[in-house]
C-alpha cells in the first residue's frame, strides 16, 4: 500500500532555472513537482497568515504566477512516457486535477488581494480620520477665537456708548447747574487772594518805610535842635499816619476774616453728604414714628366705632325685648311693633349701604395713594441714582483738578 500511494514526481525542475528564488518559491515548485495539491494549498494558507512578508508574497499569486512556476518544471521522460501510455480517462483526470490546482491558486490570490486592499483602505480611513480630527480641532479653535473677538468688539462698542452718554450727561448738568453760586464763590476766592496779595505788599512797603525812617533818625541824631524839632513833628505825623494805616489794616483783616468765615460756612461735598445721610436717617425715624402713631389712632378710632355700634346694638336688643312682651297682648300693638321693626331694619340697611360706599371711597383713595407712593418711590430711586452718579462725577472732577495742579 505504501508503494502504491507513495508520492510520485510528475515534473522535474529545469536545469536552466535560477537558484536565486526565495524559499517560498522553491517550496511551491517542489510541491508542484510532486503534484501535491492539498499540501500546497494548506501551506499556502498557513504561510499567508503567518507573517506580513509571506502574506505580501502570497498575495501576488495568480494565474500568471502559476504558469510562471510551471515554466521552471519539465515533464519527466519516463513519466511522460507513462503519461502517454495512460488511458484517456486518466489523462482527463490529470488535466482536471491541474485545472483545480490552478483555480484554487487563483482564488487564494484573489482573497489575499482583497484582504490587502481592505487593510490599505482601513489605513487610509484612519489617516483621513486623524486629518479630519485635526481640521475639526483647528476649526473649533478658530471659532472660539472669532467669538472672543466678537465679544471684545461688542464690549468696546458698549464702553464707547457709555462714555458718550456720560459726556452728554456732564454737558447737560453743566448747562443746568446754578452758575450764580459758582460765580459768587469764584469772586470771593479771587477777592481773598487779592487781599492777601495787598497785605503782603503793604507789609513790605511798611518795612521799607520803617527802614527809611530809621535811617533818617540815625542821620538826624547829629543835627541841630531846630532840625530835631522838625523831625519830631514829622515823626509824629508819620506815627499818626501809621496809626491810620494800622486801623485800615485792621479793617482789612476783619474783612478778610469775615470772608474766610463765609467761605468756611459753605459746607464741602463730604459735609453735604453727611448732612444728607443724617437728614435721611431723621426722616426715616420721623416717618416710622408717624406711621406708628397713625396706626394707633386708626386702631383707637376703629375700637371706638366698634364700641359705639355694639352699644347701639345692645340698646336696640334691650328695647326690642322690653317692647316684645307688651305687643303680644293686641294685634294693633303687634302690627305697630312689626312696622317699627321694619323701619329700624331699613335704617340699618341704609346705614350699611352708606358705610359700604364710604369703604369703597376709602379703597379708591388708598389705591390712589398707592399709585402716588409707587411714583414717589420710582422718583426716589432715580434721585438716589442721580446723586450717586453726581458724587462720582464730583470725585472725578476733584481728581482731575488735583492732576491739573
Amino acid at each position: 500500500i505504501q508503494n502504491l500511494y507513495a508520492p510520485r514526481r510528475e515534473f522535474k525542475k529545469k536545469p536552466t532555472a535560477k537558484n536565486s528564488e526565495d524559499e517560498l518559491t522553491r517550496v511551491r515548485i517542489t510541491l508542484l513537482e510532486f503534484g501535491d495539491k492539498g499540501r500546497l494549498l494548506a501551506q499556502n494558507r498557513q504561510k499567508s497568515f503567518s507573517t506580513e512578508e509571506l502574506e505580501e508574497k502570497t498575495s501576488e499569486v495568480d494565474e500568471s504566477d502559476v504558469e510562471h512556476l510551471f515554466s521552471h518544471l519539465s515533464v519527466q521522460d519516463k513519466e511522460y512516457l507513462e503519461y502517454q501510455e495512460l488511458s484517456e480517462a486518466d489523462k482527463e483526470r490529470i488535466k482536471q486535477n491541474y485545472e483545480e490546482l490552478r483555480s484554487e491558486f487563483s482564488i487564494d490570490s484573489q482573497e489575499l488581494s482583497q484582504q490587502n486592499q481592505i487593510k490599505a483602505l482601513l489605513v487610509t480611513k484612519q489617516s483621513l480620520e486623524r486629518k479630519l480630527a485635526k481640521i475639526v480641532g483647528a476649526n473649533t479653535e478658530l471659532r472660539e477665537a472669532l467669538q472672543q473677538l466678537q465679544e471684545q468688539c461688542a464690549a468696546m462698542g458698549q464702553e464707547e456708548e457709555e462714555t458718550t452718554a456720560e459726556i452728554a450727561e456732564l454737558i447737560r448738568r453743566e448747562e443746568e447747574s446754578d452758575t450764580n453760586v459758582l460765580d459768587t464763590v469764584k469772586e470771593l476766592v479771587m477777592q481773598n487772594d487779592a487781599l492777601k496779595q495787598e497785605e503782603v505788599e503793604f507789609k513790605e512797603k511798611c518795612r521799607r518805610e520803617l527802614a527809611e525812617l530809621q535811617q533818617k533818625i540815625a542821620d538826624t541824631e547829629n543835627k541841630s535842635p531846630e532840625e530835631e524839632a522838625a523831625i519830631r513833628k514829622e515823626l509824629e505825623a508819620e506815627q499818626q499816619r501809621l496809626q491810620v494805616l494800622r486801623l485800615q489794616l485792621a479793617k482789612q483783616n476783619r474783612a478778610i476774616v469775615t470772608l474766610q468765615r463765609q467761605l468756611d460756612a459753605i459746607p464741602d461735598r463730604t459735609e453735604l453728604a453727611q448732612y444728607q445721610r443724617r437728614f435721611l436717617e431723621l426722616y426715616n425715624q420721623v416717618s416710622a414714628k408717624h406711621r406708628e402713631t397713625k396706626h394707633f389712632y386708626t386702631l383707637y378710632n376703629t375700637l371706638g366705632d366698634t364700641k359705639m355700634y355694639l352699644t347701639k346694638e345692645l340698646e336696640l336688643l334691650n328695647s326690642i325685648y322690653e317692647s316684645y312682651a307688651a305687643t303680644q297682648n293686641s294685634t294693633t300693638s303687634r302690627a305697630q311693633f312689626l312696622k317699627q321693626f321694619e323701619s329700624l331694619a331699613e335704617g340699618i340697611h341704609q346705614m350699611k349701604i352708606k358705610l359700604k360706599n364710604k369703604c369703597e371711597d376709602e379703597k379708591v383713595r388708598r389705591d390712589g395713594y398707592n399709585e402716588q407712593l409707587l411714583i414717589l418711590i420710582d422718583q426716589q430711586r432715580k434721585l438716589a441714582t442721580a446723586v450717586k452718579q453726581l458724587q462720582l462725577e464730583c470725585k472725578r472732577n476733584d481728581e482731575l483738578q488735583e492732576k491739573l495742579k
